[in-house]
């Protein structure tokens, strides 16, 4: 089988050009010759051809005369030139090589997203402990708190049970000695949130 090759398409358009002009048209019944359309013009006629064959290769010589031109036109639109294909391999291969990049650097995003949320689900379990330790730490300084105001009030320090009964005064415990004075410094460093 011949390659359809630019030149070959241009040969056989210039032959389908020098033949009699179409459409033809088969003849009669009996299939003897091959007209041209709306003339009396003999394009083809049957002879020592088998009966059996005739009707087909008349049909086919009539159907020719318009299909293959219409045919290499058609090849011919949809060839394209060797400096056309090689454009389309650059640009295909610079597709390729751009797809290439972009595969990269979508995984490269892809890793670091995934750091990302490794990092976020990280502190999110760390700001969980701490939270549950701030709050541990928030209920024992509000128990220390509650202890130090004890401590601050002036009532905490008048101290009835310690009467001696020697001199009727009232005498101060070791503890007594400061009269809350640290108690109170202690709650205006931190006031009550």
């Amino acid at each position: 089988m011949t390659t359809l090759t630019p030149a070959r398409i241009s040969e056989l358009l210039a032959m389908c050009e020098a033949a009699t002009e179409g459409p033809w048209w088969t003849s009669g019944e009996e299939l003897r010759m091959v007209i041209r359309d709306g003339s009396a013009m003999i394009v083809a006629v049957r002879h020592r051809i088998p009966a059996s064959q005739h009707a087909a290769n008349f049909k086919f010589i009539a159907s020719a005369r318009t299909a293959l031109p219409e045919a290499l036109r058609e090849i011919g639109r949809l060839t394209i030139s060797p400096t056309e294909r090689e454009v389309w391999k650059q640009n295909v291969e610079g597709y390729m090589a751009e797809r290439d990049a972009a595969q990269e650097a979508l995984a490269k995003v892809t890793a670091e997203r995934d750091e990302a949320r490794m990092w976020r689900d990280s502190w999110a379990n760390t700001a969980a402990d701490n939270g549950a330790k701030l709050s541990t730490c928030e209920a024992e300084r509000d128990a220390l708190r509650e202890v130090l105001s004890w401590y601050a009030l002036d009532s905490t320090w008048r101290c009835e049970h310690h009467r001696t009964e020697s001199t009727g005064f009232d005498l101060p415990s070791a503890g007594q000695t400061d009269a809350g004075t640290r108690a109170r410094a202690a709650l205006a460093k931190d006031p009550a949130p």
